[in-house]
């Protein structure tokens, strides 16, 4: 698409429960931001059968959603995204991707082609040049890198939350055993796990290239904001001075149109949170030390104790 205008997509990553959908509303308030939600679930669930916006209204009728719809199927088909996002959703479909030659190797550039024009009819419809994708997966973060052109950049932003706190917020959501409210077995030890695949995979998957990739710690945002904003600033070429801001002054960010993600989406608006580190009361001791066996060397490269 060589007259269109330059759009930027910025690939949110992490691991599930460390702030992604928070800090993506915070730079969504930014005039030239648009923070769509995790894309993943388009069509399906967000326009297959349709969800609620986080505006209030089913994707059906929400002023935003449906001229977009509309323009996305202008060019490409519903049905045909359908059928990729069931193809590269999982995990399991990178490395079929990355070593190519199979059927997925090979309808991965029109599996690319197609985001492309999901994230351009975001672009035209919300008049912003970056779309905030949070969907997280790897498969999708190397098919915005496929049709990555001088007209569309692909920035990926790695969010890294000490693992301690995401253990103790996935074991008090996730691991609970209903008969007898007690922690399912190994549940410190699987997301100990998980913490540290995600993390590592992101690095390698999207690290070697300096220019289109920035990591950045959630707890930076409320110890250091000036630097942390400071760095995505320059990273996205953008002035982040008035979001940064009221952040400082604990503003709370309304959350616009998104269709797809977690259920903060729904809660109207979204503060950027002090870390309190919960975890160093509230994670058992041995589930720390548990954690410091398995994970505690990722979490010093990330710079955590």
């Amino acid at each position: 698409m060589p007259d269109s205008p330059p759009v930027t997509i910025l690939y949110v990553v992490s691991s599930p429960h460390s702030g992604s959908t928070v800090l993506s509303t915070i730079l969504g308030s930014h005039p030239d931001i648009f923070f769509a939600g995790e894309l993943y679930e388009i069509p399906e669930p967000a326009w297959i059968p349709g969800v609620t916006c986080s505006c209030g209204k089913p994707a059906a009728t929400c002023d935003f959603w449906r001229p977009v719809r509309k323009r996305f199927e202008r060019t490409a088909d519903v049905e045909a995204l359908h059928r990729d996002e069931g193809n590269y959703r999982n995990w399991k479909s990178l490395p079929r991707v990355l070593l190519g030659r199979t059927p997925a190797a090979a309808d991965f550039p029109q599996y690319a082609a197609r985001l492309e024009t999901l994230v351009r009819s975001i672009a035209t419809e919300s008049g912003k040049r970056i779309i905030v994708d949070t969907s997280k997966g790897g498969t999708r973060g190397r098919a915005y890198l496929e049709a990555a052109s001088p007209s569309l950049q692909v920035k990926v932003l790695h969010v890294v939350r000490d693992g301690r706190g995401v253990v103790l917020s996935r074991r008090n959501r996730e691991a609970r055993v209903v008969e007898t409210g007690g922690y399912k077995p190994h549940a410190t030890l699987r997301y100990s796990l998980l913490w540290v695949g995600a993390n590592l995979s992101y690095v390698l998957l999207f690290g070697l290239r300096r220019d289109r990739y920035l990591r950045v710690r959630l707890e930076d945002f409320t110890r250091d904001p000036d630097r942390a904003f400071d760095r995505i600033a320059r990273f996205l070429s953008i002035d982040l001075s008035g979001v940064r801001d009221q952040v400082k002054a604990g503003a709370a960010f309304p959350v616009g149109h998104v269709i797809a993600g977690n259920r903060l989406r729904l809660s109207g608006a979204v503060r950027m949170r002090p870390e309190a580190s919960e975890w160093t009361t509230q994670l058992p001791r041995a589930d720390q030390r548990l954690f410091a066996i398995v994970a505690g060397w990722t979490a010093r490269l990330f710079g955590y104790s």
